[in-house]
């Protein structure tokens, strides 16, 4: 591994990456590409599974008895869907984040890596929205069971 000196880094204003970061960068490529395939397979079959459960609600509606709260098959689709969609986005930024990221290295491309790393942002960005809303959807459910288990333990 190279070392620098902070004459050599005052007078370049770019970051260095020598061979040692250009091969930890290519394995997390790598290894991020592998996953984001992994993650595009299982939301395919995940998507097939959602189309053939609604499909077999479709088929025997009539044999599957009275409920009283009916839900409509296109509701279902919808309600998987929009999960799918949440799961399928961040693999494609990583997808997108590991290709750029394997280009910058195989071709020393400053532009693929600043790529590379924009999508690697938007990636942490969307994971960290999404655990706060399921951090504030688990408060309102103990909100409610403690309302619920309140008024029930009160009689109401």
């Amino acid at each position: 591994m190279e070392y620098y000196d902070d004459e050599n880094l005052e007078q370049n204003d770019h970051l260095l990456i020598d061979d040692e970061m250009k091969s930890y960068l290519d394995d997390y490529g790598r290894w991020g590409k592998i996953l984001a395939i992994i993650s595009f397979v299982g939301i395919g079959l995940a998507a097939l599974m959602v189309l053939g459960g609604v499909g077999f609600l479709i088929m025997n509606q009539g044999d599957l008895g009275y409920s009283r709260f009916r839900i409509s098959e296109g509701s279902i689709l919808l309600f998987y869907f929009s999960f799918l969609l949440l799961y399928f986005l961040p693999a494609l930024y990583l997808y997108r984040s590991s290709t750029s990221v394997q280009e910058a290295v195989r071709l020393n491309d400053d532009y693929a890596l600043v790529n590379s790393f924009r999508n690697l942002k938007n990636l942490f960005k969307f994971m960290t929205i999404l655990v706060i809303v399921g951090i504030g959807f688990y408060g309102l459910m103990i909100a409610g069971a403690l309302i619920f288990g309140v008024y029930s333990f009160l009689g109401f």
